[in-house]
């Protein structure tokens, strides 16, 4: 794997469910890797350079379950089909936008609450930036509806 994936953020104190991994890309964007401690599943939030998403994942040894995006500005979204090129089965997640990105499989609304395998999140509108922005809001612990 390539050493152009830094880690901006050192392991919680206090273990988690959750691992996050900080990926700079462009000029003033990042990209976020969300990984489970248990499962090694991971997510990718906004794909915006696609060789530094794949050196994040390999870094971490995880399995790509879904690409989460923020918003619909090209900055956010500008990796996403080349991330797909590698990961063909992996679920795009998005807010509503007219002519959004084709390759958005699943609209998500205010209140959704998804569930990838071990990885558990609601979503919360947030249309401050742009119409369609969205805050993932993880949960720590998995619920007893299973």
């Amino acid at each position: 794997a390539s050493t152009l994936v830094r880690r901006f953020s050192a392991k919680a104190a206090t273990p988690t469910r959750y691992n996050v991994m900080t990926i700079p890309c462009l000029k003033d964007s990042f990209s976020y890797l969300l990984s489970t401690t248990e499962k090694k599943n991971c997510l990718v939030i906004d794909p915006s350079n696609p060789k530094y998403i794949e050196d994040a994942v390999s870094i971490t040894g995880s399995n790509l379950k879904g690409i989460l995006v923020t918003h619909h500005h090209r900055r956010h979204v500008v990796g996403l089909g080349e991330v797909l090129n590698n990961h063909q089965d992996c679920p795009v997640y998005a807010g509503e936008f007219p002519d959004s990105n084709p390759k958005v499989e699943k609209t998500l609304h205010d209140g959704d609450s998804v569930t990838l395998d071990d990885i558990e999140f609601k979503v919360v509108a947030a249309p401050f930036h742009s119409p369609d922005s969205l805050i993932f809001e993880f949960k720590e612990e998995r619920s007893e509806e299973r």
